[in-house]
């Protein structure tokens, strides 16, 4: 016969000697361990709210809402591996340059063990118009429903808007559209990418589609009035990876 007794097997033999074999604690019965040796497990990250990885935002602020299995919550952030400072229920971004950012939230528990998965998301904030290099004529304007308040106008066709990007594998153009406005041309070095139309049946901000890249390019990015009606331009999104 045998039996289980604090961690050791007590078998007897076929001549009636008891024999004590030894067993590991993790195998010895209920307990209320949770692995070799009692190892804790680690605490684990759900971002609950806020907008979807690879986003491009239409302003210079986010919020991620962030929920732990340990209580009480607690959360160890970053922002481009750089650290940051998350509230008990997520993380609130403001007044971010422009550029893409990827946000890593980890749960830790009281003792300091944290997630070692923490939950991510990816999202871009678009360069202001005023970082585009201008060439030809253009004006500048405020309007608070703009992409910071404000865009450059022009009906001069060639007109050009510069900027040089590295790494990219995305590009979204921020534009006013409206029912009387046209066309530019955005190119890549010597490629031309895309032929984007602001007309648009009311005045407000769009974010266009430029291009998507498997791989990442790099190169002076130009965007060229193509005609003579109105263009406004209130910024530009460079997704980078």
């Amino acid at each position: 016969m045998s039996g289980w007794h604090k961690g050791r097997s007590i078998r007897t033999t076929s001549l009636g000697v008891a024999l004590a074999v030894a067993v590991p604690l993790s195998l010895a019965g209920p307990l209320g361990l949770t692995g070799p040796a009692g190892a804790a497990a680690a605490p684990e990250t759900t971002i609950t709210s806020g907008p979807p990885d690879g986003v491009v935002l239409r302003g210079r602020a986010v919020v991620y809402g962030l929920e732990s299995s340990a209580t009480p919550p607690s959360f160890t952030c970053s922002l481009n591996d750089r650290p940051i400072t998350c509230t008990t229920s997520g993380a609130d971004l403001s007044n971010l340059e422009g550029g893409t950012y990827t946000l890593r939230a980890a749960a830790t528990d009281a003792t300091g063990l944290a997630d070692p998965t923490p939950a991510e998301r990816t999202f871009t904030v678009p360069f202001d118009d005023d970082v585009l290099t201008q060439k030809g004529e253009w004006s500048d304007h405020k309007k608070p429903a703009a992409f910071d308040g404000d865009y450059v106008r022009s009906t001069d066709k060639g007109a050009k808007l510069v900027y040089r990007v590295s790494d990219v594998v995305g590009i979204r153009l921020a534009v006013s559209t409206g029912p009387e406005f046209g066309r530019v041309q955005v190119r890549l070095g010597s490629k031309v990418l895309k032929t984007v139309n602001t007309r648009g049946g009311v005045r407000s901000l769009r974010l266009k589609p430029v291009a998507t890249f498997d791989t990442p390019r790099a190169g002076k990015l130009r965007i060229v009035v193509a005609g003579h009606r109105e263009v406004r331009i209130e910024g530009l999104a460079v997704i980078t990876g």
